[in-house]
């Protein structure tokens, strides 16, 4: 999600332990500090390289009170990068996420999980459209709007907008499994939650990844950040340079961001598979 930006226009203060030890400090509660460099920034994205966080005071945001949620079937990649520009000039400040997932994605979906596609065309490219903000029909008015647009000018082959929480729902847990869907069916991994879209259900998708892997199975991931031009070229070339070493390469991602997460599974592990 990108509605509310990066972390840093949030981040207040900052307290870690450096390499050494000590404890260090950086920032104040107040938002607007001219009092010093705001080193609490330089942390953001190291991943503990430069210090170990132990505490912050961030600005908290609001939770909206209406949240709108439709997916989109689009018949190619440069199809989508238009439709992201629609979504920005027809959904403005309401746009809290743009997500991107290509027909592999949901064919793995199915064959390995049993998940259908929303959209009954089995298109190319899906791309996953979520809103967030306080006024009901003033929010579903623009997503209806954006929608009709998308169809109406070619750029979407097929759509649908969640009815309600349980639809929406649905759609989010298509993209959110995706990270452990393309293990191939050497690996184990089960996992179910009650709600798909608790935020500890998704990290924990992510936390037990290192541990999944059965000896007849093996699994690439990469998470890269490029510019829309170059988005899904990168996987293009993967696909056609692995061949038949690979058994699926799927592209899934925060678009709007530029953010791509590509999973490569295959087999077994060869030397010649990494190389390429």
């Amino acid at each position: 999600m990108f509605v509310n930006g990066a972390i840093e226009p949030h981040l207040l203060k900052e307290v870690l332990a450096d390499g050494k030890g000590s404890i260090v400090k950086f920032g104040s509660r107040m938002r607007k500090d001219n009092t010093n460099l705001h080193m609490q920034h330089l942390f953001v994205g190291s991943e503990g390289q430069l210090g170990v966080v132990t505490g912050l005071s961030m600005c908290a945001v609001p939770k909206p009170s209406c949240v709108q949620v439709a997916m989109l079937g689009v018949e190619t990649y440069a199809g989508c990068c238009e439709i992201l520009q629609l979504a920005r000039r027809c959904l403005g400040e309401i746009l809290s996420a743009f997500e991107f997932i290509d027909g592999s994605s949901m064919r793995c979906l199915e064959e390995n999980k049993k998940m259908r596609n929303v959209l009954t065309s089995n298109p190319p490219f899906n791309v996953l459209i979520e809103t967030m903000g306080s006024n009901e029909a003033h929010d579903k008015e623009k997503m209806d709007t954006f929608i009709e647009e998308a169809l109406s000018k070619g750029l979407a082959i097929d759509g649908v907008q969640a009815a309600n929480a349980q639809e929406a729902g649905y759609m989010w847990k298509l993209r959110n499994i995706l990270p452990i869907v393309a293990l191939p069916d050497g690996f184990l991994c089960e996992h179910d939650a009650a709600n798909a879209q608790e935020a500890g259900y998704m990290w924990k998708l992510r936390n037990i990844l290192p541990i999944v892997a059965l000896p007849d199975g093996f699994l690439c991931e990469h998470d890269v950040t490029l510019p829309l031009k170059h988005y899904y070229k990168i996987v293009e070339v993967l696909r056609e340079r692995l061949g038949s070493l690979a058994t699926r390469v799927i592209s899934f991602g925060h678009m709007a961001e530029g953010d791509n997460h590509i999973n490569i599974s295959a087999k077994q592990y060869s030397p010649e598979f990494i190389a390429k």
